[in-house]
Protein backbone atom coordinates (compact mmCIF):
# COMPACT_ATOMS: atom_id res chain seq x y z
CA UNK A 1 0.00 0.00 0.00
CA UNK A 2 2.69 2.45 0.93
CA UNK A 3 4.85 1.64 -2.75
CA UNK A 4 1.22 2.72 -4.69
CA UNK A 5 1.36 5.86 -2.30
CA UNK A 6 4.80 6.66 -3.14
CA UNK A 7 4.44 5.93 -6.50
CA UNK A 8 1.25 8.07 -6.97
CA UNK A 9 3.48 10.97 -5.34
CA UNK A 10 6.31 10.83 -7.98
CA UNK A 11 3.76 10.87 -10.70
CA UNK A 12 1.74 14.30 -9.11
CA UNK A 13 5.60 15.72 -8.51
CA UNK A 14 7.15 14.84 -11.81
CA UNK A 15 5.42 13.05 -14.43
CA UNK A 16 5.60 9.98 -16.36
CA UNK A 17 9.18 10.20 -16.77
CA UNK A 18 9.79 10.86 -13.30
CA UNK A 19 8.16 7.65 -12.96
CA UNK A 20 9.92 5.87 -15.15
CA UNK A 21 13.44 7.08 -13.88
CA UNK A 22 12.10 6.40 -9.93
CA UNK A 23 11.70 3.12 -11.48
CA UNK A 24 14.74 2.50 -12.95
CA UNK A 25 16.40 3.93 -9.62
CA UNK A 26 14.43 1.52 -7.87
CA UNK A 27 15.29 -1.60 -10.31
CA UNK A 28 18.90 -0.68 -9.76
CA UNK A 29 18.72 -0.99 -6.02
CA UNK A 30 16.82 -3.88 -6.10
CA UNK A 31 19.29 -5.78 -8.39
CA UNK A 32 22.31 -4.54 -6.42
CA UNK A 33 20.83 -5.93 -3.03
CA UNK A 34 20.16 -9.21 -4.91
CA UNK A 35 24.16 -9.72 -6.80
CA UNK A 36 25.19 -8.69 -2.54
CA UNK A 37 23.72 -11.52 -1.31
CA UNK A 38 24.12 -13.94 -4.39
CA UNK A 39 28.10 -12.45 -3.98
CA UNK A 40 27.78 -14.17 -0.07
CA UNK A 41 26.12 -16.79 -1.05
CA UNK A 42 28.27 -17.92 -3.71
CA UNK A 43 31.22 -17.20 -1.56
CA UNK A 44 29.52 -20.47 1.82
CA UNK A 45 29.20 -22.35 -1.34
CA UNK A 46 32.99 -22.13 -2.38
CA UNK A 47 34.05 -22.60 1.39
CA UNK A 48 31.63 -25.71 1.23
CA UNK A 49 33.53 -26.92 -1.74
CA UNK A 50 36.86 -25.99 -0.35
CA UNK A 51 36.21 -28.36 2.61
CA UNK A 52 34.04 -31.47 0.85
CA UNK A 53 37.48 -31.39 -1.22
CA UNK A 54 39.42 -30.96 1.57
CA UNK A 55 38.01 -34.04 3.37
CA UNK A 56 38.02 -36.41 0.16
CA UNK A 57 41.85 -35.76 -0.25
CA UNK A 58 41.95 -36.45 3.25
CA UNK A 59 39.83 -39.70 3.39
CA UNK A 60 41.80 -41.52 0.08
CA UNK A 61 45.10 -39.91 0.95
CA UNK A 62 45.12 -37.68 -2.09
CA UNK A 63 46.68 -34.53 -2.48
CA UNK A 64 45.32 -31.47 -4.09
CA UNK A 65 48.89 -29.86 -4.87
CA UNK A 66 50.21 -30.58 -8.97
CA UNK A 67 46.60 -30.92 -9.61
CA UNK A 68 44.95 -29.07 -12.92
CA UNK A 69 48.21 -28.75 -14.43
Amino acid sequence: MMESTILSQIITNFGPSGAFVGYLIWQQMRRDKIDGERVETDKELATALANLTNAINASTGASSEGKGR
